[in-house]
């Protein structure tokens, strides 16, 4: 079967929806289909559609289409409308047989609209709580109207949809919360198998001490974790308050952050102001592969996000028996559930 995926976000950018595509394109190559990915392309000197092989899997392309930074967030990027009819052709010919829209923007309309124009099947998966989220990012109009244009937008595609996905619990309750009366399949982004792998103490160990050469204000500390994209609406600020707390009855405790996004600097200014510099590091965008040292190596794992569970992350820090500490609210305590960790804040 040939699959196209559209997306508005794929590496380079770094966040839930790009990892999910990613890993199940590659992951149903390996089972003998092949896919392509449509997504933007983050260079924007580049002014024609770009066919590009994966770097893993050779039955998978990548169709970056010519894109511009976007307004509201400097890290994604909105294709040009001017290579719609490029694109449909290079598609006509690679002949897809079903359609898989992730992202609700320009790419994931252009997946919608080639769908319905060729009679294909039209899968849609909804990551994304935009009702939640819009607030974080468009400050000009009422919260009350950024929440009813996202549960709007959410709902256009789920009506299009053939099938629909969801990652969670919670999102599939928020289907029928939308009046969306069809079924929806959860399918929760699965973890590689190399997170889940034992690793030798001895590389554990030597992974420490490394880390400790680059941040040497973490050693000798229980290191607290947090792994993930670093924006407004994941609420870390209340991690660096956590941590003061902790520290009055754990003194030698410390913070890792691992990740990027618009709030690092924010959040670097937070933590001199709180004078807490000497417990607190930014790792910066690590490769994949090293994730499974960085859960393997602290005390515990944390997230603060108010909007929306990191099922993936929790995936991850239980495969190590990493503690995991997160807000009591959207489904946080279903990953928690007889797990190794704990649940904070109103229910």
């Amino acid at each position: 079967m040939n699959i196209a995926f559209f997306t508005d976000a794929y590496a380079p950018r770094v966040n839930g929806v790009a990892v999910s595509v990613q890993s199940y394109a590659r992951e149903l190559c390996r089972l003998g289909h092949k896919a392509c990915i449509v997504c933007p392309n983050y260079d924007v000197a580049v002014r024609d559609i770009s066919i590009i092989p994966d770097s893993k899997e050779a039955s998978l392309l990548e169709v970056r289409i010519p894109a511009s930074r976007e307004v509201f967030s400097k890290e994604d990027r909105a294709v040009s409308l001017l290579f719609i009819k490029k694109m449909n052709a290079w598609l006509d010919g690679w002949k897809a047989d079903a359609v898989h829209v992730n992202t609700e923007f320009t790419v994931g309309i252009l997946g919608v609209r080639y769908a319905k124009r060729n009679s294909i099947p039209l899968v849609y998966t909804f990551h994304t709580l935009w009702e939640d989220y819009f607030a974080n990012y468009i400050h000009i109009l009422p919260p009350a109207m950024l929440r009813w244009s996202g549960r709007r937008l959410v709902k256009a595609f789920l009506r299009r949809a053939d099938e629909i996905i969801v990652p969670t619990v919670q999102i599939k309750e928020t289907v029928s919360r939308y009046g969306i009366e069809r079924e929806s399949y959860i399918l929760p982004t699965g973890i590689p198998d190399f997170v889940a792998a034992d690793i030798p103490h001895e590389k554990v160990k030597e992974f420490k001490i490394r880390l400790y050469e680059e941040f040497p204000n973490l050693a000798g500390k229980k290191i607290l974790l947090y792994v993930g994209r670093m924006a407004k609406e994941k609420n870390l600020d209340l991690l660096i308050s956590v941590l003061e707390t902790v520290k009055k009855i754990i003194p030698l405790t410390a913070l890792l952050f691992v990740g990027g996004g618009p709030e690092v600097e924010p959040l670097k200014k937070l933590t001199k102001e709180k004078n807490l510099s000497d417990s607190v590091a930014f790792a910066g965008y690590r490769e994949r592969d090293e994730l499974p040292f960085f859960l393997s190596g602290v005390r515990c794992l944390f997230f603060s996000q108010r909007n929306r569970n990191s099922g993936t992350c929790y995936s991850g820090g239980h495969a190590f028996r990493t503690s995991c500490c997160c807000r009591w609210r959207n489904g946080n305590c279903r990953h928690n559930a007889g797990r190794q960790g704990r649940l904070y804040g109103s229910r």
